[in-house]
């Protein structure tokens, strides 16, 4: 709580735990027809206290679906108020091109780029698509939160000078939690589609 969109895009902050910095280990792995299950999961610390958390992504290639469970478990006594982010990022080649935008149930956003900034709040939903390469991908979160977009972005040097160069569109879904011994479950889906 309390970090900026500007502060996360510009990597100007400080995790709240470690789950960023070691492996999961692999709890099942499950190959079926169309499906794929892969669960994971690790223990670590957020605030200095002991968190576990378990993460299933299955892949439905019937559907061209992807739902990532996420179940959150404090182990400790005390409770715990923090944020709890899932980022994706996405490389549609072009940041800022007409036919390639961010959108909410068909329709374009006011600042609609790829390459844009933006938060949306109380939402469930974000999408890009390519017009070019005539994909849709949805972003589709159960319980609302709070969306942030931004551009990653590397710098070249041209003859003109420093240059932006867009790479991806990194999306954050955000979700303010109180762990206590109950488990918190996030889910999200990813639905990739394609169009004429």
């Amino acid at each position: 709580p309390g970090l900026s969109l500007d502060d996360f895009a510009a990597s100007r902050y400080k995790e709240q735990g470690n789950f960023v910095e070691e492996l999961y280990s692999l709890d099942k792995k499950q190959i079926s027809n169309a499906k794929v299950i892969v669960e994971l999961s690790r223990t670590g610390d957020v605030l200095g206290r002991q968190v576990s958390i378990k993460k299933s992504i299955m892949v439905d290639d019937s559907t061209g679906t992807l739902k990532i469970t996420y179940h959150l478990k404090n182990q400790s006594e005390e409770s715990i108020n923090t944020r709890f982010g899932v980022e994706f990022n996405f490389g549609l080649q072009a940041g800022h091109a007409h036919d390639r935008y961010y959108h909410v149930n068909g329709e374009k956003l006011k600042n609609f780029y790829l390459d844009s900034t933006g938060e949306i709040e109380k939402s469930k939903r974000l999408a890009l698509r390519d017009e070019w390469r005539k994909i849709d991908i949805e972003l589709t979160a159960q319980e609302e939160c709070t969306t942030w977009r931004f551009p990653i972005e590397t710098i070249s040097l041209s003859e003109a000078g420093f240059e932006r160069v867009y790479q991806s569109s990194a999306i954050v879904m955000l979700w303010d939690l109180e762990l206590n011994k109950k488990i918190v479950e996030r889910i999200i889906y990813l639905k990739l589609s394609t169009f004429k």
